[in-house]
């Protein structure tokens, strides 16, 4: 009995053991480093990061190259995975983690080609706005270099961390905009509301934009716009910026009329919550000035704050930004003011794990677009 309680508590404590070294090896090795000294190359002086009580990340520097880089090895520390996740999406490389279950959003980014156009804009960049954002991208990649371990997500599913470049913010930038336009969808539904209900009780239903204004003419469609709503819409409940409620607002009060005497502002982006948040709260300063307020992970700037002397936010005004076509296709073309134009076509290759070959897209397009 003694030698049976002796092995029993020797094998419990070796599986404590094991499981506090497989816990600190997940979990504790990938924290980023806080305190103390770094020297990645990179910044032309001494950048300095100290972090509040509530780890929010205060960068100062001297020049705003160092600034720049400052703030994405602060995303780094903080947001990696994120980071990664979010250009996965952007690119259509979901399935390559996911499986089967990302190959619906990776053919719908494929389609839409964010990345690709990314890609174009990338190589057209004004020489200083790209020194700007290729300093980011380097604090974001001396970050990486300084881990003791990727993040905890990394190494559950043995990812490596590919660098961060230009086309990389200009992608999550087109992301966010995807994910904040909503008016393709409604567009689609209305359709098919005039299709079944007809455009009388349609009108009612949904009221719309106000007649007077400048409209773009609606016909009668037979497509099926709700297939093509729902699959947007998991593409943006998989990031987070799905929209739940109906409304965003924002407002601001004059110091004349609040009983503090200050001036309130209030911006309400209205995004879902997440874990983590799709914002990045961070203090800037360089030069004597200083700003302070939220960012986002992968792109550098603050969106919603305050400077000395100023302060802004924004929200969605859910505007007309999308434009939807119905196109008269047959065959390898198209018809466009009575005459047949040829169709383009690019052909996509979608990695998905757990597959021995890969999803093959054939993506057409007018001069619309896809």
């Amino acid at each position: 009995m003694r030698a049976g309680l002796l092995l029993a508590g020797t094998g419990a404590a070796l599986s404590v053991a094991a499981a506090a070294a497989a816990w600190h090896r997940l979990m504790r090795r990938p924290l980023p480093r806080t305190e103390g000294v770094l020297r990645p190359g990179g910044i032309g002086a001494r950048v300095e990061i100290a972090r509040d009580r509530w780890g929010v990340p205060h960068v100062s520097a001297s020049a705003r190259p160092d600034l720049w880089f400052g703030q994405g090895f602060v995303h780094a520390q903080d947001r990696l995975w994120q980071m990664d996740f979010y250009r996965r999406v952007a690119c259509g490389r979901l399935s390559e983690i996911a499986g089967e279950g990302g190959v619906p959003s990776d053919r719908l980014m494929r389609t839409l080609g964010i990345h690709r156009l990314a890609e174009r804009e990338a190589d057209g960049l004004d020489p200083t706005l790209r020194a700007g954002l290729e300093t980011y991208c380097a604090g974001v990649n001396a970050a990486h270099g300084t881990l003791r371990a990727l993040p905890f997500e990394f190494g559950v599913l043995r990812l490596r961390f590919e660098p961060w470049r230009p086309v990389d913010i200009l992608s999550l930038g087109k992301l966010l905009s995807f994910g904040l336009s909503t008016n393709w969808e409604r567009e689609l539904l209305r359709a098919d509301m005039v299709r079944a209900l007809g455009a009388e009780l349609t009108a009612r239903l949904d009221p719309a934009y106000p007649a007077e204004n400048p409209i773009a003419t609606q016909d009668r469609w037979s497509g099926d716009g709700l297939a093509l709503v729902e699959q947007i819409d998991a593409v943006r409940r998989a990031l987070g910026m799905s929209v739940e409620a109906g409304g965003s607002n924002n407002w601001a009060v004059s110091g004349a009329l609040s009983s503090t005497g200050g001036p309130l502002i209030a911006g309400d982006p209205h995004l879902c919550p997440s874990m983590p948040g799709i914002w990045h709260q961070i203090s800037l300063a360089e030069g004597g000035r200083h700003a302070a307020g939220a960012g986002m992970a992968g792109l550098p700037g603050i969106y919603m704050g305050q400077y000395d002397d100023v302060v802004w936010t924004f929200t969605n005004p859910v505007a007309a930004v999308q434009d939807l076509f119905i196109e008269r296709i047959e065959g390898d073309r198209y018809l466009f003011a009575g005459e047949g134009l040829a169709l383009a076509e690019r052909e996509e290759e979608i990695t998905v794990k757990g597959r021995a070959r890969p999803e093959r897209l054939v993506v057409r397009s007018t001069h619309h677009g896809p």
